[in-house]
C-alpha cells in the first residue's frame, strides 16, 4: 500500500485487482504507476477498483490509458465501479471506447 497524503492511496486487493481511494491527479501519477509495476498481469489483466475514487482529472486518464496499452494484448484494464462524478467523468472522454478497456458495474 502506498500513500501520497491528500491525494491517491493504491491497495492492492489481489494479484490483479487494485483499489483506487482519493484523488488521482498529477501528483498521484508516480504512486499509481509503481503500484501497477508490482502487478503480475503475465496471466490476464488488471482491475482497478474505482469505487472510492473521488476525483479523477486528465493526468489520471492518460496513467490510466498508459496502464491499459502496457498490458500490451496480454488482457484487458477492467475499471469497477467508478463513483458517480468518476463514471461521469469517463463518460466525457468515451474511456469505455477504448479497446483495451472495460467499465463494469459489479455489486
Amino acid at each position: 500500500m502506498k500513500e501520497v497524503p491528500g491525494t491517491l492511496e493504491v491497495i492492492r486487493v489481489d494479484a490483479q485487482t487494485l483499489r483506487l481511494v482519493g484523488e488521482f491527479d498529477l501528483a498521484a501519477v508516480g504512486v499509481f504507476e509503481g503500484a501497477v509495476e508490482q502487478m503480475s498481469v503475465d496471466g490476464g489483466g488488471l482491475t482497478l477498483d474505482l469505487s472510492e475514487l473521488s476525483f479523477l482529472d486528465s493526468s489520471g486518464i492518460k496513467a490510466i490509458v498508459a496502464c491499459a496499452k502496457a498490458l500490451d494484448g496480454r488482457g484487458v484494464l477492467v475499471l469497477v465501479n467508478p463513483s458517480k462524478w468518476v463514471a461521469s467523468v469517463l463518460d466525457i472522454v468515451h474511456l469505455d471506447q477504448h479497446a483495451g478497456i472495460e467499465i463494469r458495474r459489479v455489486p
